[in-house]
């Protein structure tokens, strides 16, 4: 409670209340008093203890992170490869299949393998393999490995029909020309009514 006015000289108003107690309780530097009020205030103590705790924790949190990436820098052992798909069939001469080649670590896909990758046929008479796309050439059954520094990983592949014509389609031979000549957009003969009696659409 404000002391606005005392009549007796050894009593002197404090601001913010003194509740009556003599001014000399309160003759302490302003300096002083700040820094003894920091350092021992509750709330001040169990925040610097709040903050050396969170340091302490993330670096904690680092040296965890660290120490994880050079496990897994190191330990290549757990590592294995895998080729998707899982086998092939190859039905034609003009069949193709791309070959994606997956890394595991530790049970978990890790991504694709896109360099350093080399592929092997067992029969290239069979099947090869060309900027990672299985490529037929005679009947037959063969492998395909891939190895990848340590690692490798094979998949069977099985080739027919290499030696019949594949009959022309209009969906397979004619539709894809028609579409990079622009032949079936709109302003040309795949308009609603055609162009010049031939329609498209």
């Amino acid at each position: 409670m404000n002391v606005s006015s005392i009549a007796s000289g050894t009593k002197k108003p404090i601001p913010g209340g003194t509740g009556g107690l003599p001014a000399s309780v309160f003759q302490r530097s302003e300096a002083e008093h700040w820094r003894t009020s920091r350092q021992c205030h509750p709330f001040s103590v169990g925040l610097k203890r709040t903050l050396a705790r969170g340091a302490l924790t993330v670096l904690a949190t680092v040296a965890a992170l660290v120490a994880l990436r050079a496990e897994g820098i190191s330990a290549t052992s757990g590592d294995s490869l895998a080729i998707l798909p899982h086998a092939i069939v190859l039905r034609g001469p003009k069949a193709r299949q791309a070959i994606v080649v997956e890394r595991q670590a530790h049970g978990q896909w890790v991504g694709p393998v896109t360099e350093g990758v080399v592929f092997e046929s067992s029969n290239a008479k069979v099947v090869r393999v060309s900027k990672s796309v299985a490529i037929p050439v005679g009947d037959g059954k063969a492998t395909i490995r891939a190895r990848w520094k340590d690692h490798t990983a094979q998949i069977d592949v099985t080739v027919e029909h290499q030696k019949v014509d594949e009959p022309w389609s209009f969906r397979n031979h004619v539709q894809a020309v028609l579409t990079k000549a622009g032949c079936n957009s709109g302003a040309c003969h795949g308009a609603a009514a055609g162009k010049n009696g031939f329609r498209l659409s």
